[in-house]
């Protein structure tokens, strides 16, 4: 028959806390193609075989949260994004 024990609280803790996990993925690229946006400029992102759209789309909400301004995807072609950049975020002035 098996053991049982209540876990405290330091075990609980151990086990579902977890580390900041650090970017992967180096987001300069993407910021700087942002940061040459001026509000209600569009921007084209032509993607390359092989890559991920979601996953590019992702990256460009990331590199937007670090600037601090808000975006706005538009429809392309499958192998394009398509984004207006809308401004700073809650009146803040963008870090750039």
């Amino acid at each position: 028959m098996p053991t049982f024990h209540k876990l405290t609280e330091d075990e609980v803790a151990a086990l579902t806390r977890r580390p900041p996990r650090p970017r992967r993925v180096d987001l300069s690229p993407y910021v700087g193609f942002l940061a040459q946006l001026t509000p209600g400029e569009y921007g084209r992102l032509v993607l390359e075989e092989g890559e991920n759209r979601q996953t590019e789309k992702r990256r460009l909400i990331q590199a937007a949260e670090l600037l601090r301004v808000g975006i706005r995807f538009h429809r392309a072609p499958k192998d394009r994004l398509m984004v207006r950049l809308l401004g700073p975020i809650d009146g803040a002035e963008p870090e750039r």
